[in-house]
């Protein structure tokens, strides 16, 4: 009973994550576009765009159970689906989200015990690379509690030369595929980071 418990709801968190909403998927892509399954145990039920699944390949050919990996973005679901460790108590960076405390304690841990892995999405508050600079805008890094989420990025900057772009799903699709160009999440922006060391 937990085992179907939990299904369902990594199938509802997955849709959520992967499609906003089913009327926003409906409505802004044609239904056939979104007919590709997602390779993964835990998820078989669900089709999404291209590149949504090839997002989801990449991480998986990369990311093995325990490793360490922090979602700089807002899919906390991977850290279940590719049962990773996150070394802070921060699952999401939207900037309402979380204090400048969490963010002063999220980049300690980083800094003690940086992750294997960064998984990078887009999202509210969160810029389309880690390493583009703050452009100072009043809206950078969304509407709530700019402080906090400028403290996780500038931090982030800092420690990702210590990282290499081990995968992007922008240079895996064709420019006239990309399907989620159109959607909130823009997927094909998801990048993956590997510790060097």
């Amino acid at each position: 009973m937990s085992l179907l418990f939990l299904s369902v709801t990594v199938s509802f968190f997955l849709l959520l994550i992967f499609n906003q909403t089913l009327i926003v998927e409906l409505w802004r892509v044609n239904l056939q576009d979104a007919s590709y399954p997602i390779e993964h145990p835990k998820a078989k039920l669900i089709k999404v765009t291209e590149d949504k699944a090839i997002g989801m390949k990449m991480l998986e050919e990369h990311i093995k159970p325990g490793d360490s990996c922090f979602v700089y973005g807002q899919a906390a679901i991977f850290y279940s689906l590719f049962q990773c460790e996150n070394p802070t108590r921060i699952d999401t960076v939207a900037s309402d989200f979380f204090t400048l405390n969490d963010a002063n304690e999220g980049v300690a841990s980083l800094r003690k015990n940086p992750p294997k892995w960064i998984i990078k999405t887009v999202g509210l508050g969160v810029p389309e690379k880690i390493e583009n600079d703050w452009n100072k805008s009043p809206n950078f890094y969304g509407p709530f509690r700019q402080e906090s989420a400028k403290r996780l990025h500038l931090s982030l900057q800092k420690m990702i030369v210590n990282y290499e772009l081990v995968g992007d799903v922008e240079t895996l699709i064709p420019e006239n595929k990309r399907v989620s160009a159109k959607e909130m999440d823009k997927s094909f922006k998801l990048r993956l980071y590997k510790h060097k060391y």
